[in-house]
């Protein structure tokens, strides 16, 4: 069955205002009422509510951090031959798209729901998600797109941590693997939740893109890795901040050699947005486009020359 995800109206976004002003999604709530409308809808979707806070813990086990926006379909895997795969995007064995506009012709194609008048054939969502070229992804070493993940990024190093933004911490090490594109990490959360291990292979495409495939790991199967890989290593705490709905932000504080370090990075789903983007007030200077501050250059090189400057 698919999923469709929601977010619960009514939530308070102190990042926006400290007055505790109720607020709703736009675009949930333009989908709740495509569902009042065509009420066969509710029989053949599995629709959840989620709140607002991040991480959105069961959209990110199905679709991974950066994709937990709302609302959120997510395609059963049988019904996968029945679309086209490009206005969706694939998170390991799932479609799954975060576009209105896509939703809304997909609920009238397959389910019969009714068809969408938008004024002049525009859409509620400016920006559809940015797909992966698999020419491109076969020349980096992916033949084949199915579980390889599209990061778009930008970095600064950041002024100070507002702390009054932080809504997760967790500890991270990472193993950057000699000789290879590879990497190890062991996430930790302070809160005591189920650790995140993965072995990844993640590959530039350009300064702000890249794609990263992913194998997640039992205690067992991370340390038989961990043993038997050699290489640099890096550890920093994450702090998870509240921020605009289809922006992940976090600030990476740094320990060990790279200790007084602080690398803000924000993860986009469309280049448009990544473009668009404004720095918060806590960002300094924009590093980007510049390699020495990529995790794989500061486990191996240290603290760039520029860092402070």
């Amino acid at each position: 069955m698919d999923i469709l995800f929601l977010l619960t109206p009514g939530f308070t976004d102190s990042a926006r205002d400290d007055e505790g002003r109720k607020y709703y999604c736009p675009d949930s709530a333009f989908l709740e009422g495509v569902l009042a409308s065509c009420p066969q809808l509710r029989g053949q979707l599995d629709i959840r509510h989620v709140g607002y806070p991040r991480p959105r813990r069961e959209l990110v086990e199905l679709v991974g951090e950066a994709h937990q926006g709302c609302p959120n379909l997510i395609l059963d895997p049988a019904h996968h031959g029945l679309v086209d795969a490009a206005r969706f995007q694939r998170f390991g064995d799932r479609l799954h798209t975060t576009d209105t506009r896509v939703i809304v012709d997909y609920l009238a194609e397959r389910h019969g729901a009714m068809v969408a008048h938008f004024s002049g054939g525009g859409s509620t969502r400016k920006n559809a998600p940015t797909s992966i070229d698999p020419l491109v992804a076969a020349r980096l070493g992916f033949p084949k797109t199915r579980y390889v993940f599209l990061e778009l990024e930008r970095r600064w190093v950041c002024k100070s941590l507002p702390r009054e933004l932080v809504k997760e911490t967790v500890q991270i090490s990472d193993r950057y693997v000699l000789g290879s594109n590879l990497r190890l990490r062991e996430e930790r959360s302070l809160s005591g939740q189920a650790p995140m291990l993965r072995l990844s292979r993640k590959v530039d495409v350009d300064d702000s893109t890249r794609l990263i495939s992913s194998v997640y790991l039992q205690e067992p199967e991370f340390a038989l890795l961990k043993a038997a890989l050699a290489g640099r290593d890096l550890q920093k705490r994450r702090h998870r901040l509240r921020g605009p709905d289809d922006v992940i932000l976090a600030v990476d504080e740094f320990d060990g050699p790279l200790a007084g370090l602080l690398l803000l990075e924000a993860e986009f789903t469309s280049v448009d947005d990544l473009r668009r983007f404004e720095a918060p007030w806590y960002a300094g200077a924009e590093v980007t486009s510049d390699p020495l501050f990529s995790g794989g250059n500061l486990a191996a090189r240290g603290l760039p020359p520029r860092f402070g400057s």
